[in-house]
């Protein structure tokens, strides 16, 4: 899950699973740009590449759909990502698991 505070504008990421050191794959958050999840077959540049593509100016679809195109193996992928907006964007590749 990701989430922003319209209050403070606070962004973050919470996950769960049986997977062990998650919290080192999973959430990507940059202050004032967004916050990324990327779970199930995971790929840490779904989160470094998609806050670089946020901060560039994209929108969190837009950089969904760029980091998408480059990746053969995108249907083992579940990301999620807010912008400092509150903008959204998610998908979940037809071959997760779990």
């Amino acid at each position: 899950m990701v989430a922003r505070c319209p209050k403070t504008l606070t962004l973050g990421v919470c996950v769960s699973t049986a997977v062990p050191a998650v919290g080192s794959r999973v959430p990507h958050v940059e202050a004032g740009v967004g916050a990324i999840a990327t779970q199930a077959k995971t790929n840490i540049f779904y989160g470094i590449n998609g806050l670089k593509l946020l901060k560039a100016g994209l929108s969190p679809q837009a950089a969904l759909e760029v980091m998408l195109k480059e990746d053969p193996d995108r249907e083992s992928r579940q990301v999620i990502i807010i912008d400092s907006e509150g903008r959204t964007a998610a998908f979940t590749g037809k071959e997760t698991i779990g």
